[in-house]
């Protein structure tokens, strides 16, 4: 409490000089424009200069009044603003974030052109160098909140670009933390499995699956997460199979189905979950007599026959995936205007 009042002494000092953003957090930026939105009130800003979470979330429930759409309104501010300190101070970036997503989940339904603009901000946040190598911890833990908060938006485009973007937080993260790599990979493929994002979405829908598999087919991954792997596995060969997906690239489809059923074959993950291995055969059998996914690619029978006799031959991923930048994040309010790569 002692903090807040600091914070707040400091808001009247602001308010007297004229508040707004700081100079120093204006020069700091990491090319996020500042609209007039984004300025923000006096005891708010404050607080985000301090840097101090609790006194932010104080801030916007005080300014707010209990309103939901001025509340997503501030939180919008703060986003920006975390977007601005990426270079400066990462961790704090990282921390205003996740104020402000806590803010957009609770009060989504009062302005969702709002609550997606903050989901979207937040993932920018997460595949920043800068927040991966100074706070690992706290950016994974804010990847899997801004999947689940994606969706939950009812937007199919957002929960598919958020999706790419976490699920290659979470490929970076496997050398250093396998078990948080598997758990976000996870979390990103049961964002896309709903029909909805595979349908309008199936290109990034096999990005998605096509890196998650890659992580679970690793055997750090299944030493430290083997029913984790074998669940990730079951829905990767579901999506592989699905005839759009499939369609968008199913060389890269086949090696996500080859890696599941690597992953379920293995000892450690059959040891934890028998019945996975039945229900990827199973998925596999299906697809091999599909007759969409065979127009797509007429070689699909026997590429999956030489998978569950372990003859398949992985194709090798391009060297230095570190070095391709992102996806643009996409929302419904700006599908038509960016295009994936």
């Amino acid at each position: 409490m002692t903090g807040i009042l600091r914070v707040l002494a400091l808001a009247s000092l602001a308010c007297f000089c004229g508040g707004g953003i700081s100079p120093v957090m204006a020069q700091q930026g990491g090319g996020v424009p500042q609209g007039t939105a984004d300025v923000l009130p006096p005891a708010l800003q404050a607080a985000v200069n301090a840097g101090n979470p609790q006194a932010i979330r104080q801030a916007i429930a005080t300014l707010s009044g209990g309103n939901p759409a001025r509340a997503l309104g501030l939180a919008e501010g703060v986003v920006h603003a975390a977007e601005r300190l990426l270079t400066a101070n990462p961790q704090v970036a990282v921390q205003l974030a996740a104020v402000a997503l806590e803010t957009a989940r609770v009060s989504a339904t009062a302005n969702a052109a709002a609550s997606q603009e903050v989901i979207s901000a937040v993932a920018r946040v997460i595949v920043s160098p800068a927040s991966q190598r100074v706070a690992p911890d706290a950016t994974a833990a804010l990847a899997t909140n801004v999947v689940q908060a994606a969706s939950a938006s009812n937007s199919s485009a957002l929960v598919a670009s958020v999706s790419v973007a976490a699920v290659s937080l979470a490929e970076k993260m496997l050398a250093s933390n396998p078990s948080a790599a598997v758990a976000l990979a996870g979390a990103t493929v049961a964002a896309v499995k709903t029909q909805a994002v595979l349908t309008s979405a199936p290109g990034q829908s096999l990005d998605v699956i096509s890196t998650a598999a890659r992580i679970i087919v690793t055997p750090e991954a299944q030493r430290v997460s083997p029913a984790a792997c074998a669940q990730a596995s079951v829905s990767i060969s579901a999506i592989a199979s699905d005839r759009g997906v499939y369609a968008a690239n199913p060389n890269a489809a086949m090696q996500a189905m080859a890696s599941s059923y690597a992953t379920v074959s293995s000892a450690s993950v059959r040891g934890a979950v028998p019945d996975a291995l039945g229900t990827v055969v199973g998925t596999l059998n299906q697809a091999a007599a599909n007759v969409g996914l065979n127009q797509a690619n007429p070689a699909t029978g026997t590429q999956i026959g030489e998978i569950l006799t372990n003859r398949y031959v992985f194709t090798k991923p391009p060297e230095d995936r570190g070095a391709i930048p992102p996806p643009p994040v996409i929302t419904d309010g700006n599908k038509d205007k960016v295009s994936p790569s």
